[in-house]
């Protein structure tokens, strides 16, 4: 059975994955960041690119909301079926991701699919990525 303060902690920790995705969406990089453990690691497993502290993740994601701004339009992104597991103060969460967005210049949709693969650690009540991996299992291009 799960307690009152486990239920909260699953609660919270759902709110970060999901407000993860919506920062990223919209482009967000300060709330991108700050949903990080100052020491976190943004691991791009499709890249083989390792990513540690706010600053390169910073710099990354100011790069890629760029890239995006300038080539993408309708982008978004979202989870599913989170399986999260919490161990005092640390945790652990499996997401499926799902996204979507159109080519400016083509009109084509690129639909891909993955998971994130996250620890987390919650420091001063609050939960955060201690390491997220993006892994992108495939995509696919469709449209005009």
């Amino acid at each position: 059975m799960i307690g009152a303060g486990m239920h909260q902690d699953i609660v919270e920790i759902e709110q970060l994955l999901n407000c993860y995705c919506h920062a990223v969406d919209r482009g967000l990089v300060d709330e991108i960041v700050d949903a990080f453990h100052p020491d976190g690691v943004l691991l791009l497993k499709w890249k083989e690119h390792t990513l540690v502290g706010h600053r390169a993740i910073r710099e990354w994601f100011d790069d890629y909301v760029k890239m995006v701004a300038e080539s993408k339009q309708y982008s978004r992104h979202k989870i599913t079926c989170p399986w999260i597991r919490i161990e005092g103060a640390k945790a652990t969460a499996i997401s499926y991701l799902d996204g979507e967005c159109a080519d400016k210049a083509t009109g084509r949709v690129k639909i891909s699919a993955g998971r994130y693969e996250d620890e987390l650690v919650k420091e001063d009540g609050r939960w955060r990525f201690k390491q997220r991996a993006i892994f992108i299992d495939g995509s696919v291009s469709m449209g005009c």
